[in-house]
């Protein structure tokens, strides 16, 4: 018989630089009962072995697609905004966290950040951040592939 996971599952993107911040993110958001896809900050940075970056790119994807809601932690770098063109590209909602001083900070402005899957806030302290995130993905959709299993 298959076990079905009712948790609600998220992916949290952002730059190597923000993975203390999405770290302590994914830790409160699976306390609370939801569970991450790929936790990446686990794993440390791979910028210097190369030989790894074929399985993290498909390992960060698979978070991306098998996530009820993606959390993009602004500024992110480019794997972020690739991952978020991956999630409006499959109907997965997005939560852009950040203020116009970080997309600024990012050197851009980005027509996706204003898709209409895209909820855009700005929280001030990592608390606040961790119940706007459960609520988003508490309201985010169930897949579809959640539907047929």
């Amino acid at each position: 018989m298959t076990t079905i996971d009712h948790a609600r599952r998220f992916y949290v993107a952002t730059c190597l630089a923000q993975r203390e911040k999405a770290a302590r993110l994914i830790a409160a958001l699976e306390a609370a009962g939801h569970r991450c896809t790929y936790n990446w900050p686990l794993h440390g940075s791979k910028e210097s072995q190369p030989e790894a970056w074929p399985v993290v790119a498909q390992s960060e994807l698979a978070g991306v697609y098998s996530a009820h809601g993606l959390i993009v932690l602004l500024p992110g770098g480019r794997g972020t905004h690739v991952e978020l063109g991956c999630a409006l590209g499959t109907n997965i909602p997005v939560l852009l966290v950040g203020s116009e001083s970080d997309l600024i900070a990012g050197g851009y402005h980005c027509v996706f950040h204003y898709h209409r899957l895209v909820q855009r806030v700005a929280p001030t302290t990592d608390e606040e951040l961790t119940h706007v995130a459960a609520a988003f993905i508490r309201s985010a959709p169930g897949l579809i592939r959640d539907l047929m299993a």
